[in-house]
Protein backbone atom coordinates (compact mmCIF):
# COMPACT_ATOMS: atom_id res chain seq x y z
CA UNK A 1 0.00 0.00 0.00
CA UNK A 2 1.10 3.52 -0.73
CA UNK A 3 2.23 5.44 2.08
CA UNK A 4 0.34 8.91 1.98
CA UNK A 5 0.97 10.18 5.17
CA UNK A 6 4.52 12.26 3.14
CA UNK A 7 2.43 13.50 0.81
CA UNK A 8 2.34 16.97 0.91
CA UNK A 9 -1.95 18.20 0.25
CA UNK A 10 -2.42 14.15 -0.34
CA UNK A 11 -6.49 14.89 0.01
CA UNK A 12 -6.66 17.70 -2.43
CA UNK A 13 -4.58 15.48 -5.02
CA UNK A 14 -6.79 12.24 -4.38
CA UNK A 15 -10.05 14.41 -4.79
CA UNK A 16 -8.15 16.41 -8.03
CA UNK A 17 -7.30 12.99 -9.60
CA UNK A 18 -10.90 10.92 -8.99
CA UNK A 19 -12.47 14.10 -10.22
CA UNK A 20 -10.61 14.60 -13.48
CA UNK A 21 -10.72 10.98 -14.64
CA UNK A 22 -14.34 10.57 -13.89
CA UNK A 23 -15.11 13.87 -15.39
CA UNK A 24 -12.89 13.28 -18.51
CA UNK A 25 -14.42 9.67 -19.10
CA UNK A 26 -17.92 11.44 -18.97
CA UNK A 27 -17.74 13.98 -21.20
CA UNK A 28 -16.56 11.29 -23.47
CA UNK A 29 -19.91 10.35 -24.64
CA UNK A 30 -22.14 12.95 -27.42
CA UNK A 31 -24.38 13.10 -24.75
CA UNK A 32 -23.29 15.44 -22.52
CA UNK A 33 -23.74 19.08 -22.94
CA UNK A 34 -20.60 21.63 -23.36
CA UNK A 35 -22.02 23.02 -19.91
CA UNK A 36 -20.97 19.97 -18.10
CA UNK A 37 -17.59 20.61 -19.69
CA UNK A 38 -17.25 24.21 -18.09
CA UNK A 39 -18.53 23.54 -14.56
CA UNK A 40 -16.38 20.59 -14.52
CA UNK A 41 -13.39 22.34 -16.12
CA UNK A 42 -13.80 25.33 -13.59
CA UNK A 43 -13.96 22.83 -10.35
CA UNK A 44 -10.81 20.80 -11.92
CA UNK A 45 -8.95 24.63 -12.04
CA UNK A 46 -10.06 25.11 -8.70
CA UNK A 47 -8.41 22.33 -7.20
CA UNK A 48 -5.64 23.02 -8.93
CA UNK A 49 -5.47 26.63 -7.46
CA UNK A 50 -5.55 24.92 -4.11
CA UNK A 51 -3.35 22.72 -4.83
CA UNK A 52 -0.47 25.77 -5.75
CA UNK A 53 -1.44 27.64 -2.89
CA UNK A 54 -1.04 25.59 0.47
CA UNK A 55 -2.06 28.07 2.72
CA UNK A 56 -5.20 29.92 1.09
CA UNK A 57 -8.64 28.97 2.49
CA UNK A 58 -10.12 30.87 -0.57
CA UNK A 59 -9.56 27.95 -3.54
CA UNK A 60 -10.54 25.64 -1.45
CA UNK A 61 -14.08 27.15 0.00
CA UNK A 62 -14.41 28.26 -4.30
CA UNK A 63 -14.00 24.61 -5.22
CA UNK A 64 -16.14 23.86 -2.62
CA UNK A 65 -19.52 25.95 -3.91
CA UNK A 66 -18.76 24.78 -7.08
CA UNK A 67 -18.89 21.14 -6.05
CA UNK A 68 -21.46 21.68 -4.14
CA UNK A 69 -23.83 23.40 -6.90
CA UNK A 70 -22.24 20.83 -9.39
CA UNK A 71 -23.78 18.49 -7.51
CA UNK A 72 -27.48 20.30 -8.41
CA UNK A 73 -26.70 20.49 -12.14
CA UNK A 74 -25.14 17.23 -12.62
CA UNK A 75 -28.50 15.64 -11.17
CA UNK A 76 -30.27 18.41 -13.80
CA UNK A 77 -27.82 17.71 -16.41
CA UNK A 78 -28.36 13.61 -16.69
CA UNK A 79 -32.07 13.91 -15.96
CA UNK A 80 -32.40 15.85 -18.82
CA UNK A 81 -29.54 14.84 -21.76
CA UNK A 82 -29.64 11.13 -20.67
CA UNK A 83 -28.78 9.11 -23.63
CA UNK A 84 -31.53 7.65 -26.00
CA UNK A 85 -28.97 5.25 -27.57
CA UNK A 86 -27.26 2.20 -26.05
CA UNK A 87 -24.26 2.22 -27.41
CA UNK A 88 -21.04 0.66 -25.43
CA UNK A 89 -19.51 4.40 -25.35
CA UNK A 90 -22.46 6.51 -23.87
CA UNK A 91 -23.52 3.43 -21.54
CA UNK A 92 -20.08 3.99 -20.42
CA UNK A 93 -19.70 7.85 -20.62
CA UNK A 94 -22.80 8.04 -18.72
CA UNK A 95 -21.86 5.43 -15.76
CA UNK A 96 -18.72 7.54 -15.38
CA UNK A 97 -20.54 10.55 -14.72
CA UNK A 98 -23.51 8.85 -12.56
CA UNK A 99 -20.01 7.80 -10.79
CA UNK A 100 -18.52 11.59 -10.78
CA UNK A 101 -22.14 12.45 -9.17
CA UNK A 102 -21.47 9.70 -6.19
CA UNK A 103 -18.44 10.95 -5.64
CA UNK A 104 -19.28 14.57 -5.11
CA UNK A 105 -20.87 14.44 -1.68
CA UNK A 106 -17.82 12.69 -0.35
CA UNK A 107 -15.36 14.86 -1.54
CA UNK A 108 -17.59 18.04 -0.66
CA UNK A 109 -17.64 16.89 2.58
CA UNK A 110 -13.35 16.27 2.34
CA UNK A 111 -13.30 19.58 1.33
CA UNK A 112 -15.03 20.92 4.11
CA UNK A 113 -12.44 19.59 6.37
CA UNK A 114 -9.36 20.81 4.08
CA UNK A 115 -11.10 24.19 4.57
CA UNK A 116 -11.87 24.09 8.59
CA UNK A 117 -8.05 23.06 8.67
CA UNK A 118 -6.68 26.05 6.43
CA UNK A 119 -8.40 27.95 8.76
CA UNK A 120 -6.96 27.15 11.80
CA UNK A 121 -10.82 25.81 12.78
CA UNK A 122 -10.21 21.89 13.58
CA UNK A 123 -8.38 21.77 16.86
CA UNK A 124 -9.16 24.77 18.13
CA UNK A 125 -12.78 24.24 19.34
CA UNK A 126 -14.45 25.56 16.50
CA UNK A 127 -17.97 25.06 15.14
CA UNK A 128 -19.21 20.92 15.63
CA UNK A 129 -20.53 20.68 12.06
CA UNK A 130 -20.08 18.53 10.68
CA UNK A 131 -17.42 15.46 12.00
CA UNK A 132 -15.93 17.95 14.78
CA UNK A 133 -16.74 15.89 17.94
CA UNK A 134 -14.31 18.16 19.93
CA UNK A 135 -16.51 19.46 21.79
CA UNK A 136 -19.12 16.75 22.31
CA UNK A 137 -18.55 16.19 25.81
CA UNK A 138 -17.82 19.14 26.58
CA UNK A 139 -14.08 19.32 26.20
CA UNK A 140 -13.52 22.26 24.33
CA UNK A 141 -16.07 24.58 24.73
CA UNK A 142 -16.46 28.10 24.83
CA UNK A 143 -15.35 29.23 27.65
CA UNK A 144 -13.94 26.21 29.45
CA UNK A 145 -11.22 25.90 30.76
CA UNK A 146 -10.70 22.36 31.78
CA UNK A 147 -7.49 20.16 32.03
CA UNK A 148 -7.79 16.81 30.74
CA UNK A 149 -7.12 15.30 34.46
CA UNK A 150 -9.60 17.19 36.38
CA UNK A 151 -11.79 15.81 39.13
CA UNK A 152 -15.30 14.67 38.75
CA UNK A 153 -16.55 16.54 41.55
CA UNK A 154 -14.55 19.61 41.09
CA UNK A 155 -13.34 19.45 45.08
CA UNK A 156 -9.57 20.66 45.79
CA UNK A 157 -6.68 18.39 46.18
CA UNK A 158 -6.66 17.80 49.80
CA UNK A 159 -2.78 18.05 50.44
CA UNK A 160 -1.78 14.19 49.66
CA UNK A 161 1.59 14.46 47.57
CA UNK A 162 1.94 12.03 44.74
CA UNK A 163 3.58 8.47 46.15
CA UNK A 164 3.02 9.24 50.11
CA UNK A 165 -0.16 7.20 50.86
CA UNK A 166 0.17 7.58 54.33
CA UNK A 167 -1.69 10.49 54.09
CA UNK A 168 -4.60 8.63 52.86
CA UNK A 169 -5.00 5.95 55.31
CA UNK A 170 -4.20 7.99 58.70
CA UNK A 171 -5.06 4.93 61.07
CA UNK A 172 -2.14 2.53 59.66
CA UNK A 173 1.37 2.94 58.78
CA UNK A 174 1.22 1.12 55.06
CA UNK A 175 -1.16 1.34 52.51
CA UNK A 176 -3.15 -1.63 52.10
CA UNK A 177 -2.07 -4.42 49.88
CA UNK A 178 -4.67 -4.46 46.91
CA UNK A 179 -2.82 -8.06 45.61
CA UNK A 180 -4.97 -9.70 47.91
Amino acid sequence: MVDLSNVQNAPIKIIFIIHFILSTWGMQGVWAPNSYFFYNIVFIILLFWALLHKDSSEPIQMALLVNLVSILLDVILLSSFFPGSYFSRERFSVGMAILNLVFRPMTSFGLYRIWQDRDGIIGAGGPAFPGNLGDLFGGGAAGSQRSPYEDIDGSPNRGVAAGNTAGMFPDSKAAPSYHG
